[in-house]
This record gives C-alpha cells, sequence and structure tokens, in this order.
C-alpha cells in the first residue's frame, strides 16, 4: 500500500471527527459574552470622562458640576462654569420639574448649546471602545422640554461617519416611532454588528434647530459590545480548517491517481 492510499484512508478516517475537533477547539477557549454598556446606568457625577463615556462640550469634557443648573430645582449637571447658564449641559434627572413634557427620574438629559449648527461647541455624549470587537446600538432621543419656538437637531455617528439623525424633536415623545434611533437611519446605515477597534468613538450630538437657544431632550443609549475571539480560539480554528483542507487534498490526489 503506498502512501496516497493510506492518506485517503487516514482522510476517510478522519473526516467524522473534524467537525468535533472544530467544536472542541471553540470550547476550550474562554466564552467572552457581550458587555453592554448604558448612558443612564453608567453615568456619574464623580469624574468626566467617566470610563467610557465622556459628556462634552465640543471635544472637551466638561469640567463642572453644578446644582440647579437652568433654574431647574433638584437636578444637577456637567457643566460649562461652576454658576450661570452656558450651555450645553448633561445631567441625569433625579426629578420630574414642574413644566418639563416628559422628563422622569432616570433620564440622561441634555441641554442643547445655543450656537446651532457649525458651531465648535456643541454638547455631546462619547462612548470611547476600550477594545476591538463588534457592537449593536440602541437607543432614542425625545422632547423633555422646549420652549415655543425652540427646537433641537440631534446626530448619532461612529468615528465621524452618520449612522442616524433627525433635523426637529420638538413634539417627539419617548414613546413615538419617531424617536427610535432604529427610525432615523440614513441610507445603507446599520445599528447592529459594527466593527470597531480600540479607541473608535460612538457620539451622540444635539445641536440648536430653532430659535434663540437650544433647549433640553431625553436620551436612551445601550452598546453591547462583543470582543472579537481570542487568539488561542482563532488559532485553533485555522489549524482545524488547516487539517481538513490537508486531507481532502490528499484524498482527492489519491483519487487522481
Amino acid at each position: 500500500m503506498n502512501l496516497r492510499h493510506i492518506a485517503a484512508r487516514l482522510y476517510v478516517a478522519a473526516r467524522p471527527v473534524v467537525p468535533v475537533l472544530l467544536l472542541l477547539s471553540a470550547m476550550s477557549a474562554p466564552i467572552h459574552a457581550a458587555t453592554i454598556y448604558n448612558a443612564s446606568a453608567d453615568f456619574s457625577y464623580a469624574a468626566n470622562p467617566n470610563g467610557v463615556w465622556s459628556y462634552n462640550v465640543g471635544l472637551i469634557p466638561l469640567p463642572f458640576v453644578q446644582s440647579g443648573w437652568g433654574g431647574v430645582p433638584g437636578e444637577m449637571f456637567w457643566a460649562t462654569t461652576l454658576a450661570g447658564t452656558v450651555p450645553p449641559a448633561w445631567g441625569k434627572a433625579a426629578t420630574t420639574p414642574a413644566g418639563t413634557t416628559d422628563w422622569l427620574p432616570g433620564d440622561v438629559i441634555v441641554h442643547a448649546s445655543n450656537s446651532g449648527s457649525g458651531g465648535a461647541d456643541q454638547g455631546n455624549i462619547t462612548w470611547t471602545s476600550p477594545g476591538a470587537g463588534y457592537i449593536d446600538i440602541s437607543g432614542k432621543a425625545w422632547d423633555a422640554v422646549h420652549s415655543p419656538g425652540r427646537d433641537d437637531a440631534w446626530s448619532l455617528s461612529l468615528d465621524g461617519d452618520v449612522l442616524a439623525s433627525r433635523p426637529g424633536i420638538v413634539g417627539v415623545q419617548r414613546g413615538d416611532a419617531a424617536a427610535d434611533f432604529a427610525n432615523n437611519l440614513l441610507p445603507l446605515k446599520s445599528l447592529a454588528n459594527l466593527t470597531v477597534q480600540a479607541g473608535d468613538v460612538l457620539k451622540f450630538e444635539v445641536q440648536k434647530a430653532a430659535g434663540c437657544c437650544g433647549h433640553f431632550s431625553g436620551l436612551e443609549l445601550t452598546v453591547s459590545l462583543v470582543p472579537e475571539p481570542p487568539a488561542a480560539l482563532a488559532a485553533s480554528l485555522m489549524l482545524t480548517s488547516l487539517l481538513s483542507s490537508i486531507l481532502w487534498r490528499r484524498r482527492s490526489s489519491s483519487h487522481g491517481s
């Protein structure tokens, strides 16, 4: 019996085992579940940036925490100043202030800048990926309270690539379809299974769209990150695939002899 016949018999014997080897290789590597990041659950007044999150004016994290910012009693905001009302500002609601339209405890609330489109001082919240992997994004934005004549626009982008946007928010309540990011996608864009590397930045930004000034919007934002497979798993899968390919070629060659 020559070597080709031996290789062919080995292939026939090993072929049923290849899927098992593949499964065992995958099972031997650590399992990495998705890590969930939520703008409300993770919100903090202790530091800015706050882990993967940052509450910003333009490119700069807001430096001060101010109580009662903008004349809203019982609420705290990350702000541009220790005193006075110079938007933008970011906070997590503790109350339901009088006169608001859709503002509940636990909501992430942002007051847009007064400069409008093109200004360098737009209010935004960013999530910076801690590692390589794949993300799913979900959330919504709505009208928390806007004085007559005011309106705000918003956009959601990943490393500068706009995924979703809305030109106005007045009258949009959290339960409306119009509030959901998924219903404001740009053509050919998606919020699911997006590839990220360490340091990639997801940004939600608001800006004045009408009137003298920005006003208050509510935000829900959740990011689910699944890390890339560990190197050991990737290597084992490649090795199994290579073994299967070699056995197949040997079998094909033996049949051709």
